[in-house]
């Protein structure tokens, strides 16, 4: 149940995202100069796996062709990351988190992908508990910005004597300036409220930047140029829809409309979209040390393979996929429910199929139960669908997704299988509502994912949501 805390900006937290500037081009390139005047990419077979800023602009995006890409835009440069090790981007990864955990004295730090973090730095902004209000004066001074020369704008020297803000400013800078020195990569900071303004803020002034956001009349400024479909939560149908019916293009349009129309016309999704035209964003930032998904892949191209090459392949990505998992039982106690086996074309067709995993008696996952149940799929989607994988270009990839503690695994298997929902389940939802009331359909999900993904931690409750609807 929402609460009116969740419709006001919340200023009383300090928080950083911090970002690797086009992390896998700035690993192959290792030279930001060039980097940061041309457009460059990273290529793996035939395909683009990442792009700097530059090459975006000129429309080269991931997954793309590389011949579709040297179409759009000829002065593309490119490097090929099949010579890099695979080791060396969590390597860089854990050195950034690393450096963080140095500065921020047990602060919540929570990994958003391997080259992105965000920290709640409240704590050591302010140690005393004690909170500046000042509007007038934050309106005075707006936004800070840190430019790649190092030089600050929009009179920093007063905001530096009095704001609170000044340590966060302090404490990102210094994180930046030892990742560079001891990995040659740069990166861009944001460093504002909340999440969702932090994570605005960083990608304000790529690259090399660092940008504060902490007075409404800056906010404001800022999401006069923030399109709507770059804006998390916003980038898919949801956000299509909105440009669409309400023929918006920037976040700061959607403050023409009140809560109660967007909500009417679009849902919860039209509150999110509404708190976020606000900058407003609840979420507090849970240390997560897990990996939200586990997943191999591997990748075909137009060859002539036989059937030995492509159980050979299988066999390898399973026995990867096997040590994963295993690791993560070990490290994390926590294991995975269900796994997913997907064939994709390139031409946009895709076939997938899920299924449970299970411990065998020494709890540990077995190479060759689940490289039974992998080839089982890709003979039958062979078969019936015309999947080719030794003749189409195509990438088949497994991922765990839904992972449990394993304290939790046993009573969390009674109540879902298969997203399957049977007239118990329903029931069950019965009594922990203590209503009686007549349910059209009940969706359970266990979950402390926004999106509905399971993720836990030993510090995080377990609880259940309950979608229901009504018979009118």
């Amino acid at each position: 149940m929402h609460t009116i805390a969740d419709y006001e900006l919340d200023t009383s937290r300090v928080v950083a995202n911090i970002d690797i500037d086009c992390f896998g081009v700035q690993l192959a390139f290792q030279d930001w100069e060039f980097i940061s005047s041309h457009p460059c990419a990273t290529r793996n077979k035939g395909v683009i796996s990442s792009a700097n800023r530059e090459a975006k602009r000129s429309g080269v995006y991931q997954r793309q062709r590389v011949r579709d890409a040297l179409e759009v835009c000829p002065e593309l440069e490119l490097r090929d990351v099949t010579t890099l090790p695979l080791q060396i981007y969590e390597q860089k990864s854990d050195q950034l988190r690393d450096v963080v955990n140095r500065y921020v004295n047990g602060s919540p730090v929570e990994p958003n992908g391997t080259d992105e973090l965000c920290i709640d730095l409240t704590a050591e902004c302010y140690p005393n508990g004690n909170r500046y209000h000042d509007w007038k004066q934050l309106q005075a001074i707006g936004a800070l910005v840190e430019t790649s020369n190092g030089q600050y704008v929009y009179g920093t020297e007063r905001w530096h004597q009095w704001s609170p803000f000044a340590k966060a400013v302090l404490i990102v800078s210094k994180i930046r300036q030892e990742f560079e020195a001891t990995t040659g990569l740069k990166c861009s900071a944001g460093i504002s409220y909340n999440k969702f303004l932090a994570k605005i803020a960083c990608n304000h002034n790529k690259p090399n930047s660092m940008t504060v956001l902490m007075s409404k009349s800056g906010i404001a400024r800022v999401f006069e140029t923030t399109p709507i479909d770059s804006v998390e939560g916003l980038r898919g149908k949801l956000g299509q829809r909105i440009l669409q019916e309400l023929n918006v293009s920037n976040l700061i349009d959607l403050r023409e409309y009140c809560l109660l129309s967007l909500t009417n016309r679009y849902g919860a999704d039209g509150g999110q979209a509404w708190q976020r035209a606000w900058g407003i964003d609840c979420r507090p930032v849970i240390h997560f040390v897990g990996a939200k998904q586990i997943a191999k892949m591997k990748s075909y191209y137009p060859k002539a393979m036989d059937s030995t090459d492509l159980s050979d392949d299988v066999r390898q990505v399973c026995k990867a996929f096997v040590d994963k998992l295993n690791a993560e039982l070990r490290t994390n106690g926590r294991v995975a429910r269900r796994m997913r086996v997907e064939c994709f074309r390139w031409d946009g067709h895709s076939n997938h199929c899920v299924f449970d995993v299970g411990l065998d008696a020494r709890m540990s996952y077995q190479l060759e139960d689940i490289y039974d149940e992998v080839m089982e799929y890709i003979d039958l989607n062979q078969c019936n669908s015309g999947f080719r994988v030794s003749a189409l270009d195509m990438y088949y990839g497994l991922d765990c997704g839904v992972m449990d503690e394993w304290h939790r695994y046993s009573s969390i298997r009674a109540y879902i299988v298969c997203m399957q929902f049977t007239r118990e389940t329903v029931n069950w939802c019965q009594m922990a509502l203590m209503m009686p009331v007549e349910l059209t359909w009940v969706s359970l999900l266990v979950s402390t994912h926004s999106k509905g993904r399971y993720k836990t931690t030993p510090t995080t409750p377990l609880y259940m949501n309950c979608y229901i609807k009504f018979k009118v």
